[in-house]
């Protein structure tokens, strides 16, 4: 018996030989597993690659240095001739004033270390807190004190044993009246006044809450005489005198000498 097919059923049976071979063959841009080309699994206990961090900002070079800050900053170097010692009120060295006017604080315990390398007309360079700038002066609480000269240099430090007792202190002090003109103020590391230096070298002590009661008396007459008296002291470093222990007066104005006022009662 011959078999004769239609052209309709040949056209279905080509439609569906070709249709079984694509199934059966994969894609070509997507490879199986295991042939050569496709990427490997990753292990299961993989951790996810994250992109690196974002550079930072370079350190400077090793060459950069900080410019100096005025006005409460470091000052890296200060330098001067020495005009004469600062003076506590009993009598030792606190500090040094310069030539040029500018006051080198240190601290008293330091003061014998500072008076053993540093004689007036040394020069010296100074490392510390430059005070604020003001009409009076400015001040710098040293760190470190060098004697350019002897290279010699003293650096602040905590003291070593507890300071002697007041009583102790002041046995060396007496009595004592001093006058002159005004040289110099003297003032603390923040610019506050806190003390004069006559035309002769004397030094006349105060606290700072009355240093401008005594700057607003000497404005209007700068070359009135003053007179300070009180509890003082004479050694080879100067003499000083504590005006808070009597009386001061520029030219014929006293100035009133009181504690600085109480705080208010709490609520």
């Amino acid at each position: 018996m011959k078999i004769v097919l239609t052209p309709a059923f040949a056209v279905l049976l080509l439609i569906t030989f070709v249709s079984r071979a694509n199934a059966q063959a994969p894609a070509p841009d997507q490879p199986a597993v295991g042939q050569n080309g496709a990427p490997p699994l990753p292990p299961p206990d993989a951790q996810p690659q994250l992109p690196p961090p974002p550079p930072s900002t370079p350190p400077p070079p090793p060459d950069a240095t900080t410019l100096p800050i005025q006005n409460g900053g470091v000052a890296p170097s200060v330098t001067g001739v020495v005009k004469q010692y600062l003076l506590t009120p009993v009598g030792d060295v606190e500090g040094i004033e310069l030539q040029d006017g500018t006051d080198v604080r240190f601290p008293p315990h330091m003061g014998a270390a500072l008076a053993g390398i540093v004689k007036p007309g040394d020069r010296i360079n100074v490392v510390g807190f430059v005070g604020p700038q003001t009409s009076y002066g400015r001040a710098i609480r040293a760190l470190t004190i060098t004697n350019t000269g002897t290279n010699q240099s003293v650096v602040d430090q905590p003291p070593t044993e507890p300071p002697p007792p007041p009583w102790m202190r002041a046995a060396s002090m007496k009595t004592m009246t001093v006058s002159g003109t005004l040289d110099r103020y003297i003032l603390n590391d923040r610019g506050d006044i806190d003390g004069l230096i006559l035309s002769n070298g004397y030094e006349v002590k105060f606290p700072p809450h009355i240093g401008m009661v005594v700057a607003m008396a000497l404005a209007p007459q700068a070359s009135a005489a003053i007179q300070a008296n009180g509890y003082g002291a004479t050694n080879a470093f100067g003499t000083v005198v504590d005006a808070m222990s009597g009386s001061l007066t520029v030219g014929s104005q006293p100035i009133p000498i009181a504690g600085p006022a109480a705080p208010p009662p709490p609520p």
